[in-house]
């Protein structure tokens, strides 16, 4: 065995280069050059075999770059080298037959050594003759693989799985996941494209974590991340691959063609918004800039959310194409990077002689998350957005939740040290409970956080409001201007209308563009990052994506100047014999 062919047996990049051949766009064998996604791919697989880890890898990538095509290519490289049972499932039949096929073409083209072949493939079976078996799955198959043992899972277009009542990509992946094997020589790949801020891709994507191994990823405006999933993140954007410029597209020869110096200087004359941020921050050329626009035109027929979607230019924006975010992402960025390097602390709250004290559980039993707990002289505010109706919705697994916070309100302690708002504690997600029992544990949070005020939204909160107001529950009151008395009135609770909500969700999206607030809650991040502007101008949760966390946490944020200190005359009220006193007071 030679040196390449010593090289090419463990290193699949090395092996596709030099003895792996394709079928390219015009069906004619070649062999291919590793373009900078199937590079980054290649790393991530080499690291996890170095490092002992089962290779895992998600590849977020713009169309038509050889995604599926290194995907399989390390699939069927690391079936040559173990002895794996293999699936290859892409969205629907017709891709995962292409998928299939493509994994028989490479044994079909290999001109490696191997010195062990393979049988004729099947229709849907192909066997190594060192005992490497590959089947076609599809995702509209809700059992696919149920029951097997898996060492290769090569998973395809994982944003495009069909997501409906009778057909569900979680189903689908956790059939897939829970049949490979959890062992360093296994190797588990989900590539796609882009398609909102929805779905299994997109919750695995957000719980992965970028290679330690390289720090490309920081030119997106990125920062690592502490912990993860399991699985590596591995992504490029659109204009990193050269094939992308105008001159290529434009050259009839082959040979690309330079835009003239007066072609240049009219492109550079008409950018847009989104074209003059791409030239700032990553460099954009005339070139890079018209190839753009030529996609637009002819691509995504003047479509610039699906372009954005389909050849993303970050992996974050990119999600989020169908909508305009809401929130900065920047912003968004490290309030998730936050929320990872941070801990909470699962229990829940006991009476212990007459006071309530917290008591850690195990997750199962916990109904209470703490980041920080409360302290005596710091300032305290509970915000509550009610979930629709009672019992009939409680049940149901997509139905609306309370989201019930702690907000803890900035200050400058001893040292003089600036300390921005937190948060500090929540109800753990997701809380259906009925009005009565919710309440009771508002009550009982209340009280552990000094008798501090709740901001209650009435709007579909009335009920929860009552049950508060009749546990003594210190309420928040609301000044608001009657038309026909023509006068200030105040109410119990908080009113969100056409005219506060946009009010609220300002003053969040000011703390995240400004990066003024602590917030630990990955749930909470996960919604920010799904609230974008419709089409009619209104902020709200993308299609079958939640809001409740973000409209409690503006109302928490936009009221943390009322936010109650936690004195020792507060802390007094939480024994019962203080009740009646503490009623009268008020």
């Amino acid at each position: 065995m030679n040196e390449l062919e010593e090289v090419a047996r463990w290193h699949p990049g090395v092996w596709l280069e030099h003895y792996g051949k394709i079928l390219d766009k015009f069906r004619e064998e070649r062999r291919p050059v590793l373009n900078i996604f199937q590079a980054r791919v290649v790393a991530a697989y080499l690291w996890c075999l170095a490092n002992g880890v089962a290779p895992r890898i998600l590849g977020l990538k713009p169309r038509q770059v050889g995604g599926t095509t290194i995907f399989a290519a390390i699939s069927y490289h690391h079936g040559r080298n173990f002895n794996c049972r293999g699936v290859t499932i892409a969205d629907v039949q017709k891709k995962s037959r292409n998928l299939y096929r493509m994994i028989c073409d490479f044994a079909r083209m290999d001109d490696y050594p191997w010195g062990f072949g393979f049988r004729r493939p099947t229709q849907t079976e192909f066997v190594m003759d060192n005992g490497t078996f590959f089947e076609k799955e599809s995702a509209e198959k809700p059992n696919a693989s149920r029951g097997d043992t898996l060492q290769i899972a090569d998973m395809s277009e994982v944003a495009y799985w069909p997501s409906t009542p009778v057909k569900s990509a979680d189903e689908v992946a956790t059939s897939i996941l829970n049949a490979l094997a959890d062992h360093p020589a296994t190797f588990g790949g989900m590539e796609t494209t882009p398609n909102g801020a929805m779905g299994m891709f997109f919750n695995t994507w957000s719980d992965g974590k970028w290679p330690e191994f390289d720090n490309y990823w920081e030119k997106y405006s990125l920062q690592p991340l502490v912990d993860g999933n399991g699985w590596i993140r591995v992504f490029a954007a659109w204009f990193e691959f050269p094939e992308h410029r105008e001159s290529v597209r434009r050259s009839q020869s082959g040979s690309p063609v330079p835009l003239t110096e007066a072609e240049v200087a009219r492109v550079l004359e008409s950018l847009t918004d989104k074209e003059q941020a791409g030239r700032l921050k990553y460099g954009w050329d005339a070139d890079q800039i018209l190839w753009w626009r030529w996609v637009l035109k002819n691509k995504c027929l003047g479509d610039e959310d699906r372009r954005d979607e389909e050849y993303p230019t970050d992996p974050q924006s990119c999600f989020l194409a169908s909508g305009r975010p809401r929130f900065d992402t920047v912003g968004l960025s490290a309030m998730e990077v936050y929320s990872r390097g941070t801990r909470f602390e699962h229990g829940l709250l006991a009476d212990q002689r007459g006071a309530v004290a917290f008591q850690g559980t195990g997750m199962n039993e916990a109904w209470l998350r703490v980041w920080e707990r409360p302290r005596f002289g710091l300032r305290y505010i509970i915000s509550i957005d009610t979930m629709r109706g009672e019992s009939e919705t409680a049940r149901t697994q997509d139905s609306d939740c309370h989201s019930i916070f702690v907000w803890r309100a900035a200050y400058r302690d001893a040292e003089d040290v600036f300390h921005l708002p937190k948060l500090a504690a929540r109800i753990a997600p997701p809380c259906r409970l009925d009005n009565k029992p919710a309440a009771r544990q508002v009550d009982s949070l209340s009280q552990w956080y000094g008798r501090c005020l709740v901001a209650v939204e009435i709007n579909n909160g009335i009920g929860m409001l009552k049950e508060l107001r009749d546990l003594g529950v210190p309420l928040y009151r609301m000044m608001s201007w009657d038309k026909k008395k023509q006068e200030s009135v105040t109410t119990l609770g908080w009113d969100t209308n056409s005219d506060t909500r946009e009010m609220i969700v300002d003053a969040l999206a000011t703390r995240i563009r400004e990066q003024s607030v602590e917030i630990g809650c990955a749930e909470l991040c996960k919604q920010c990052a799904t609230f974008v502007i419709n089409n009619k101008g209104k902020s709200e949760g993308m299609s079958n994506c939640k809001d409740d966390d973000v409209l409690s946490a503006a109302i928490g944020i936009f009221n943390l100047e009322s936010a109650t200190e936690y004195a020792e005359s507060a802390a007094e009220t939480r024994m019962p014999e203080d009740w009646d006193r503490w009623n009268t007071s008020r």
